[in-house]
């Protein structure tokens, strides 16, 4: 038999932890679970927009997935939203920055963004995608907001038939004048549909 005063201890230190695992998953709360796909958004502290984190599984490798990754170029033709991507510079064979343009219905102006993407490679097979957005890299243009604000990730973790399990994780800024209800609507909106694309392109 433990002490009384060590059992105490032991049950402490169990609460504790469970604590905080609870604290981990009551954080995101999911609002879309349709198609094989999950969004979950949660309140970040100082900021009017959630952030999300989306989730599905795709018929596709991690290579294969981190190839289409690599290719700025073609983010236009599964990224929702966004009309014409390029590349602005290669830094390495695992990095680079991308320019991405995102038409808005009148009267929201268009937005632009720039990001750098840096690849990972993990133990487990897995691949980690860091997303830092760089506002300032290139002039901004007339009439276009530049988004100040974005950071986030994508992991891309392999599963058993040559599956992969695809996580995107962003909070953003989307700058200029958005009601927050709309702004957070798209937060939703945007990587359910780009996931729905991914999957379409990758069946």
């Amino acid at each position: 038999m433990y002490p009384i005063q060590y059992s105490a201890k032991i049950m402490l230190s169990f609460l504790i932890v469970f604590s905080l695992i609870s604290f981990t998953f009551d954080d995101w709360s999911l609002e879309k679970d349709d198609a094989g796909i999950k969004v979950y958004t949660r309140i970040v502290d100082g900021s009017d927009l959630k952030e999300y984190r989306a989730e599905t599984i795709v018929n596709a490798s991690v290579d294969d997935i981190t190839t289409l990754l690599k290719q700025p170029s073609l983010s236009s033709s599964w990224m929702e939203g966004c009309s014409s991507s390029k590349l602005l510079k290669q830094l390495n064979d695992n990095e680079f920055i991308g320019y991405y343009y995102n038409p808005a219905p009148w009267p929201v102006k268009d937005r632009d963004s720039i990001s750098k993407m840096k690849f990972e490679k993990q133990s487990n097979g897995s691949v980690k995608v860091i997303i830092e957005g760089l506002p300032d890299y290139i002039p901004e243009k007339s009439g276009v907001v530049r988004v100040p604000y974005l950071k986030g990730f994508w992991e891309l973790i392999p599963q058993d038939n040559d599956k992969t399990k695809i996580i995107q994780q962003v909070h953003a800024s989307p700058g200029g004048s958005i009601p927050s209800w709309l702004a957070n609507s798209s937060v939703v909106d945007i990587p359910f549909k780009t996931f729905i694309n991914l999957k379409q392109i990758t069946k």
